[in-house]
């Protein structure tokens, strides 16, 4: 159905991963394009700090390769964009904001942070290698007497391997209160929603927001829409509130509407494995 172009977003019900991520991989009828990569990008909502991150990529990948990161840098930035982000703060993530040999993840981010600056991954303002603490804390910043137009206040966080982002993404999930997060695949021709067992109620509703919200930005929402069938419940009323809360680089908004709309038909279909 999505494939044929009469849906926008496909979710995970209630088949397993494997098959799940086995139909978007599928070379005849998949969602991935030809040498296509895929990968995953979260936000996250911390009342700690001032506004959404942007993450990748913690859920794929697991030793991304640098041409890897590039392409992610690009779906990360464009995640964000979505969000009303015009040039987003990039930072690529290392052990230390030094320029250690010793470590490829500080050669990597330093090279990523010039392709940045010489407009090769156009879009955006990155700098690296950072360590986490001057990425996101303008106190440490200080402390450490940075220079850079990223450190305190990135936007988007890239890390060197599925292990520092998981940690991070789950960090934030179990021991900060007032989190929310969301996450979906991306590098297919649709936003795909991998919903965990282990995510609640809102962090499956956040995902399918931010998928809408990438999905609008490609396809003008008039008030009745023909086509969208979005395999979850969430109304044109929702999905506007999350555009015009993201416009302001705002938060993700937990309104409690969930009633189906017209203009979001739900689909429940049947996995044929």
């Amino acid at each position: 159905m999505v494939h044929d172009k009469e849906g926008d977003v496909l979710m995970k019900g209630l088949c397993s991963t494997d098959k799940f991520l086995r139909a978007i991989l599928n070379k005849e009828t998949g969602l991935l394009p030809p040498k296509g990569l895929l990968s995953h990008v979260g936000v996250i909502e911390n009342p700690n700090y001032h506004k959404l991150i942007f993450l990748t990529d913690m859920a794929v990948i697991p030793a991304p390769e640098f041409r890897q990161k590039v392409k992610m840098t690009g779906f990360v930035t464009g995640v964000d964009k979505s969000f009303g982000i015009s040039k987003p703060k990039v930072a690529f993530i290392a052990a230390s904001e030094q320029m250690l040999d010793s470590m490829p993840a500080c050669i990597e981010g330093a090279m990523l942070a010039k392709m940045c600056d010489r407009g090769q991954i156009p879009g955006c303002i990155g700098d690296g290698p950072l360590a986490l603490d001057v990425a996101i804390d303008e106190e440490a910043v200080q402390i450490k007497k940075l220079v850079s137009p990223v450190a305190g206040d990135a936007d988007c966080l890239v890390f060197p391997n599925i292990e520092s982002a998981n940690v991070f993404w789950k960090t934030n999930s179990k021991l900060c209160n007032g989190v929310k997060q969301a996450g979906m695949l991306v590098g297919t021709t649709v936003p795909c929603i991998l919903a965990s067992r282990a995510d609640s109620a809102d962090t499956k509703l956040n995902s399918i927001a931010e998928a809408v919200m990438f999905v609008k930005q490609k396809i003008p929402l008039p008030e009745q829409v023909s086509g969208w069938n979005i395999r979850a419940m969430v109304s044109a009323q929702f999905a506007e509130e999350c555009l015009r809360v993201a416009g302001k680089a705002g938060t993700f908004p937990c309104t409690g509407v969930r009633e189906e709309h017209p203009a979001f038909p739900v689909r429940e279909i049947p996995y044929q494995g």
